[in-house]
């Protein structure tokens, strides 16, 4: 029924039909699953990242504006969603081998040349970053990777702030003429 008529798909959703939503369901949940083990490996959190998107477009039905197809857009917010996830979970993602690394992720409408190109990149400002002097690296690491205010950097590393914002000028200078 909704196979081929994504329109009225949308406007039943739209309008809170529940079997507009339970067809939704049945029909992309698999899909989206598989969208975010691309992304995430641990299965419960594949399905609790997927059914909040899912209930996030049934509680938000009256207020979104698809213009593409539903499943396109699932798919997108199912993208994001893992993207999200990835960063809140950033260090114990990008910390290997006591050395820090950028992950880079065979991305949503990424080529794989673009895929390699873009982990050629980031090998590269991995090897930057190494290069960098301990305050400058730490500093970077700190305020980049995880995401920590210049606030936070200070008192962390029990410098100031004009100590920090020093060292991260530093430390960009140093990778954008490396790069």
């Amino acid at each position: 029924m909704y196979a081929l008529n994504n329109d009225l798909l949308i406007q039943d959703i739209r309008e809170g039909k529940v079997q507009a939503f339970e067809w939704v369901f049945r029909e992309f949940y698999p899909v989206l699953c598989v969208e975010a083990r691309g992304y995430i490996s641990e299965k419960e959190l594949i399905e609790e990242l997927v059914g909040d998107v899912l209930c996030w477009l049934w509680l938000h039905r009256k207020e979104i504006d698809i213009q593409i197809s539903l499943r396109a857009y699932l798919i997108k917010a199912t993208h994001n969603a893992c993207l999200r996830c990835l960063r809140q979970k950033t260090p114990e993602i990008i910390e290997l081998n006591d050395s820090h690394q950028i992950s880079t992720l065979y991305g949503f409408g990424e080529s794989p040349l673009e895929y390699i190109i873009s982990k050629e990149l980031s090998d590269q400002i991995n090897q930057a970053v190494e290069e960098l002097p301990p305050q400058y690296k730490q500093v970077f690491i700190y305020s980049r990777y995880n995401e920590l205010t210049y606030q936070q950097i200070a008192e962390k590393m029990n410098i100031s702030v004009n100590a920090v914002k020093l060292y991260m000028k530093k430390a960009l200078a140093r990778l954008r003429s490396k790069l």
